[in-house]
């Protein structure tokens, strides 16, 4: 009868043990493990929406355009969009960006974590002739005390510009 008890009360004290142990991992994880960070950034029409880009733009006209981010790194807050006219001799890359290009204009943005920022219509004049431009918009984040490329955000549509 004594072992019997004795077996119980070391059933129970190894229960709450792995109780103890299993709840440290989950608290754990739970104070430790955040999501990954991460950093939208797509173009819109000029209503506001993922289609329905222009494609073609008159000589003197302008090309309206918006541009979304959305900021969950938290070792983020500083942000600038550059926009640049491509031709079809510049060079467009991924990983480095535009280079060789017009740069039209770039517009700085302090969004917290979380938070998020939708650009007004942006109106472009595109005063040059041609098939295949791109209007390219690059982001830009602030790193301490300097601009850097993040690398995978060059977003760009494509156009053709005529006289008629």
């Amino acid at each position: 009868m004594a072992s019997s008890i004795t077996l119980e009360k070391f059933v129970k004290v190894i229960l709450l043990c792995a109780i103890a142990i299993v709840g440290g991992f989950v608290i754990y994880q739970i104070i430790t493990n955040r999501p990954p960070a991460y950093i939208s950034f797509n173009l819109l029409n000029e209503d506001g929406q993922l289609s329905n880009y222009p494609n073609n733009v008159t000589v003197g006209g302008n090309l309206s355009l918006r541009y979304y981010i959305g900021n969950n790194d938290r070792s983020i807050s500083n942000f600038s969009v550059r926009v640049y006219l491509v031709n079809a001799t510049n060079n467009v890359s991924s990983t480095q960006g535009v280079y060789n290009a017009t740069l039209l204009n770039f517009y700085n943005h302090t969004i917290p974590f979380n938070g998020t920022y939708t650009s007004e219509k942006q109106n472009f004049t595109i005063n040059e002739e041609g098939f295949n431009f791109r209007l390219c918009f690059e982001l830009w984040v602030l790193n301490e005390t300097r601009w850097h490329y993040l690398e995978y955000s060059v977003r760009y549509i494509w156009f053709n510009s005529t006289d008629s």
